[in-house]
């Protein structure tokens, strides 16, 4: 029980280094052919999805236009909203000649040019919605290009002999 060391000599046993194990693989030319394939179908697939997206929903240059047009349209109803920017004339006499036609009376100002801007801006916004929803039925009817069709999906790597890639 004394500090010193111990008087046993400890064996250590090591194992003879194996021989490394070398493995081999062949990959045939054509497996990189299928990969190429893969790669531009899903390519494929991709623009046809981004042009049902464009159909839906329009690109980005429609998007743009139509956020301005609604930048526009809300600008043009708040100024009309402001106090003093129309003027309700009320209810008008009107006063007939004769024969029952109505006569101008001289108060009756013909309409002003923001009148017939607005005017002119509500029908162009009309013939733009109508065509908008001619659009939009005929994508509607229109079959999305994007719909994988699986009678068409015939890929070549699953006609092929798959014992060539297993030998080692």
């Amino acid at each position: 029980m004394g500090g010193g060391g111990s008087s046993e000599t400890t064996t250590v046993y090591r194992q003879k280094p194996a021989q490394p194990i070398l493995y081999r693989k062949y990959i045939p030319r054509e497996s990189y052919e299928d990969v190429k394939e893969y790669i531009q179908r899903i390519d494929a697939d991709t623009a046809k999805l981004q042009k049902d997206r464009y159909t839906e929903v329009g690109t980005p240059a429609e998007i743009r236009a139509r956020d301005e047009r609604r930048r526009t349209q809300e600008a043009a109803s708040y100024l009309a909203s402001m106090p003093g920017s129309f003027r309700d004339p009320g209810l008008l006499e009107v006063k007939e000649d004769a024969s029952g036609k109505p006569i101008a009376s001289p108060g009756l100002a013909a309409p002003t040019n923001t009148q017939q801007a607005a005017v002119a801006v509500a029908s162009s916004n009309l013939v733009k919605q109508a065509e908008a929803l001619k659009k939009a039925e005929a994508a509607k009817a229109a079959k999305p290009e994007s719909t994988v069709d699986p009678s068409k999906y015939d890929p070549s790597y699953a006609k092929r002999d798959w014992k060539k890639f297993m030998d080692v």
